[in-house]
């Protein structure tokens, strides 16, 4: 190999490879050890000026349809400056992908002059290599204007800068790929904070609420259903089940803003036509064009067995009743599709659950698993389903149907909601003591009737309850205890 004739000490060649390949070697390492890619490029552009004698130099990176200039070293600072991707003889090396020496840029009509004239910089020659992995181009680095004026930049210079320019690009792959891990992991830490939110939102069902139930399954990491109820001071239980349109993000916000509308309305409006009718209002003023939500909203009295439905474009309810298996179709159409929906135009349908009796609510996703077989569940599939389920409690039940949908060979695809009321063959009104003296008779009294009242007696009926329990415990006033500190327990069963 000959010396370069421009150089007036040119040094050993091998010597001169050997600097090369080291500096080749060091950035390399400077790479992969730093984590701040930003600072490193401006390290290992000093360096790159220093070794090829440069007065300046810059590193510029594909944006879009631009360059931009993400490290500089000279005697002006371009960094963060813009242009073209296919703009002067940077944009020629990106889209050739080839190196590019420039003995007189003056007689290059690709050189970018508006570059030069926003930096004030006098670029004689310079020197670009394309920033290359697998044929496919990042960005370019460019060195400008030897040092010696005597001298310009040459072939060795170029294959030397390419290799620089090939450890940049690795580098750069590099920093994407942990830009994105990092993402995807800080992603992934928020998606499962907001999964374990949103099943906060769900109901806590306790033992003392044993004619209810409710499981939801989430798909992915947020589900676009939900089921809710609030207690109400007369006993009776206002709930509701729905389904958002859609799935991921989007579908769970709504899911969420629906929770909360009819935890707010439903202590307003305990009617669940007005409350359906007040929740489509609220919902089609901010729905994304395109959602909807299916959606029933109940109120149950556990005392009587009286329940009344609204159902918005839901599917059907499944009473499996002592005189056989029924459905109740929705009677108005999803909630969100229209901007303002009358209050009659949601309609209550009434159901009175014989003791024992239950009735079951689900989604899709439920009834369209596919099952070992390979076939949907579908709705008879699913009553069949809960007929062979001898669990006394609801909860087991659903349970039970959660995962016979989960055991099929098909990944689950839709999340999986159901709830059931089941009406208890004995129903506890109230439980309470009393002092065993005769003035506790009268606190007594009033709550017996209010608890008649509640599980639909009518007033003789009430009247007699109440007469029958005061005579029984002015019995065991005067006749059980002969000393004061006696206590009388009663409870109250329907």
């Amino acid at each position: 190999m000959s010396s370069d004739p421009h150089d007036k000490n040119p040094p050993a060649a091998g010597a001169q490879l050997s600097g090369y390949l080291d500096l080749v070697a060091d950035l390399v390492g400077d790479f992969a050890g730093n984590a701040d890619f930003d600072a490193t490029l401006q390290v290992a552009l000093a360096r790159i000026v220093a070794t090829l004698q440069a007065e300046a130099a810059s590193l510029f990176i594909l944006d879009g349809s631009e360059l931009e200039c993400r490290a500089c070293v000279g005697p002006v600072n371009i960094l963060g400056m813009r242009m073209p991707c296919g703009a002067g003889i940077v944009g020629r090396a990106v889209e050739s992908c080839s190196v590019q020496l420039v003995v007189d840029v003056a007689h290059d009509p690709d050189f970018y002059q508006r570059m030069a004239e926003k930096s004030g910089f006098e670029t004689r020659s310079l020197l670009c290599a394309p920033l290359l992995v697998k044929e496919r181009c990042l960005g370019a680095v460019e060195v400008v204007n030897h040092r010696d004026t005597g001298r310009i930049f040459d072939e060795r210079d170029g294959r030397i800068l390419q290799a620089l320019a090939a450890a940049a690009a690795l580098a750069l792959i590099n920093a994407r790929l942990v830009e994105q891990m990092v993402d995807q992991a800080r992603l992934k830490r928020e998606l499962e904070l907001a999964a374990t939110v949103q099943q906060g939102l769900l109901p806590a069902l306790d033992g003392n609420c044993g004619f209810v139930a409710g499981l939801n399954v989430a798909a992915r990491e947020m589900s676009g259903d939900f089921f809710d109820f609030l207690r109400r001071d007369d006993g009776d239980l206002l709930f509701a089940i729905g389904d958002v349109s859609g799935k991921g993000m989007n579908a769970a916000i709504v899911m969420v803003k629906a929770v909360t509308l009819f935890r707010a309305l439903g202590k307003i409006h305990s009617e669940p036509g007005r409350l359906m009718a007040e929740l489509e209002a609220e919902l089609s003023a901010t729905m994304t064009m395109g959602m909807f939500v299916t959606m029933v909203i109940g109120r149950y009295s556990p005392f009587s067995g009286r329940l009344r439905l609204a159902n918005a474009g839901h599917l059907p309810p499944l009473l499996l009743g002592q005189e056989g298996d029924f459905e109740f179709p929705a009677e108005a159409p999803p909630l969100g599709l229209q901007s303002r929906v009358e209050i009659a135009d949601f309609g209550e349908l009434g159901v009175l659950l014989q003791p024992g009796e239950a009735i079951y609510f689900y989604t899709d996703g439920v009834i369209e698993a596919e099952l070992e077989s390979g076939r949907m569940l579908e709705a008879a599939g699913l009553a069949k389903l809960l007929h062979q389920q001898m669990e006394p409690h609801p909860r087991q039940r659903l349970q039970a149907v959660i995962d016979h949908v989960l055991a099929g060979e098909s990944a689950q695809r839709d999340d999986l909601t159901m709830l059931c009321i089941q009406r208890e063959s004995v129903v506890s009104i109230d439980d309470f003591e009393i002092e065993a003296e005769p003035g506790a008779l009268r606190d007594a009294r009033k709550r017996v009737k209010l608890a008649a009242f509640r599980a639909g007696c009518g007033r003789d009926t009430v009247e007699s309850v109440v007469l029958a329990v005061d005579e029984a415990c002015q019995n065991v006033i005067r006749h059980a205890y002969h000393q004061a500190g006696g206590r009388i327990l009663l409870n109250l069963r329907v």
